[in-house]
């Protein structure tokens, strides 16, 4: 409602490596999981759901609506296990030494909440990006959690050539120090 896009206002005057901006996000993402949670359970009861799939932010510390509203549910491909090696940490300035021990501070929080761990223990079918991934989740869900990047799951069109261009570089991702 009128409090999350305030917060999205915010957080958007704010730069992303902060804690602020970081916890105005996660107030506003929360707050849009309860939001998306009860919507789907009032669809899945007018036309019930064959399955369920969370398609946003796939990070396993992360909670999904989909494994609350009564359907089978498919979580994933998740990943977010993957950290900077300590190794590379002064190559990050302080600031992004701040923000990666900001990171794993608020990634072991999350991850401890009620709602993280009801999702990892209701989806039905688990699907984590990466090994590191598999491995954050804890050890008796693991066997049953598939590996599978998810970006083998995008197809990339074929773009006819320009006559000449100039070489360039395309990131496609938040610009993080991290990344």
């Amino acid at each position: 409602g009128e409090a999350m896009l305030g917060m999205n206002r915010l957080a958007s005057k704010l730069t992303l490596t902060t804690p602020l901006c970081t916890a105005f996000h996660w107030m506003a993402y929360f707050s849009w999981i309860g939001a998306a949670r009860d919507e789907a359970r009032q669809m899945h009861r007018s036309q019930p759901f064959d399955a369920a799939v969370h398609a946003a932010f796939g990070a396993y510390w992360v909670p999904s609506p989909a494994v609350d509203i009564g359907a089978p549910s498919v979580w994933g491909p998740v990943g977010g296990a993957t950290m900077t090696p300590t190794a590379f940490w002064g190559y990050l300035g302080w600031k992004g030494i701040c923000g990666e021990i900001w990171k794993r501070l608020a990634v072991r929080g999350i991850a401890l909440l009620p709602p993280t761990r009801r999702t990892w223990h209701r989806a039905t079918i688990r699907i984590a990006e990466t090994e590191a991934t598999r491995n954050a989740l804890p050890k008796h869900l693991r066997k049953d959690t598939r590996v599978l990047n998810r970006s083998i799951l995008q197809g990339v069109p074929e773009v006819p050539r320009p006559a000449k261009r100039e070489s360039y570089l395309l990131f496609p991702s938040r610009l993080q120090p991290r990344k």
